[in-house]
């Protein structure tokens, strides 16, 4: 039997490149590291490889880089001098055969198109949405500049009716499993994807502002009649949002928040606190001013429950740091933003390569 019979489209077309003269670039013969890859067909001394990628939106740079948001990011690949923290992958793609984004995840919040609260509208409203690589052209042949220049055209994977619509986040499939092809010579190598997803008519899918910059933090604790179980954290923004951008539950992510004192040793614990990894959840939103939208939001102080007497109790550095400072001063405090980890969006994408054996 002839060794390119019965190959799925994607192996048949590199089949048929590999039999034609083409010129593979920068390949290294003795690299071996291919623990997040698998062979999926070889010949003589060249194999075709599967990538596959996962993005999220929130890996990007979001504290420094002004104008990114969940539907407009850039994707670096293989540069050691980038920070983990600018949506990076480690894994620089040479000779590339093949692009395709097979899903897309994202939030299905409502979204206030207007000050009339029935006009509210939801991702699932929007017929499909198309996804963009800047820097990768003539995928798909559209009658507008939008779905022309798309790599995907991504559906919902399951369409919703309007009364089940009320679901936390939508996972959406390419809709005629369109991918960019490297006919006749691959592309020799990918740095960077540069990200667009937009609606039908070209518009941002939604405008939730994810990234807020804090003022200040402060306990909520002013009174010790107050049960510790009623006691917050309150983080005050300097910009308002709304009930569906931030809401009880979402996981949010702070980086470079400084208590404005620094003069025992419980500050920098509690800047570690706040700065902390795993994020904290939100309990409720509030305002200190009689408006309607929200500049507040509360976070669990850091307590637990006792074994040994049973109730609710701070932790021992919290304790002591509310003894030696002032959490109730409403004093400006240094730097810090936060994310809302739960509106952004996340990509899975097939990258298929060649490589020596």
């Amino acid at each position: 039997m002839d060794i390119t019979e019965k190959l799925s489209p994607p192996v048949q077309m590199v089949s048929n490149l590999l039999s034609t003269n083409f010129k593979l670039s920068n390949i290294n013969k003795n690299n071996n590291n291919n623990n997040n890859k698998q062979y999926i067909f070889s010949l003589d001394n060249l194999s075709v490889i599967s990538n596959y990628l996962i993005i999220d939106s929130g890996d990007r740079n979001w504290y420094s880089q002004i104008g990114e948001h969940p539907t407009l990011f850039s994707i670096r690949l293989g540069d050691s001098s980038i920070n983990n923290k600018n949506c990076h992958i480690k894994q620089l793609l040479k000779n590339i055969v093949s692009i395709r984004v097979d899903k897309l995840f994202m939030p299905n919040r409502l979204i206030t198109t207007s000050y009339d609260s029935n006009t509210n509208i939801r991702l699932n409203d929007n017929s499909f949405l198309t996804i963009q690589f800047q820097n990768i052209e003539d995928t798909d042949f559209g009658t507008n500049n939008n779905t022309d220049q798309s790599l995907a055209i991504m559906t919902p994977l399951i369409p919703l009716p309007t009364s089940l619509s009320n679901i936390t986040n939508l996972e959406f499939k390419n809709a005629n499993n369109q991918q960019k092809n490297y006919y006749g010579t691959p592309k020799a190598s990918l740095d960077r994807l540069d990200t667009l997803i937009n609606t039908a008519t070209g518009e941002r899918p939604h405008f939730f502002n994810d990234v807020l910059v804090i003022d200040r933090i402060f306990s909520n604790y002013t009174n010790p009649t107050i049960p510790l179980s009623n006691t917050t954290i309150v983080i005050r923004t300097t910009s308002y949002f709304n009930s569906n951008e931030y809401l009880a539950g979402d996981l949010i992510k702070i980086q470079n928040y400084e208590f404005h004192n620094s003069t025992n040793n419980e500050c920098f614990v509690l800047n570690n606190f706040i700065n902390r990894n795993e994020g904290h959840r939100i309990i409720h939103i509030s305002s200190n001013t009689a408006t309607t939208l929200y500049n507040q939001i509360h976070i669990p102080a850091p307590q637990y429950y006792s074994s040994s007497t049973g109730n609710l109790t701070y932790e021992t550095w919290y304790s002591d740091f509310l003894t030696k400072n002032n959490f109730t001063d409403l004093t400006s405090d240094i730097g810090g933003k936060l994310i809302n980890t739960n509106l952004q969006t996340k990509l899975l994408i097939s990258i298929t390569t060649l490589a020596y054996n």
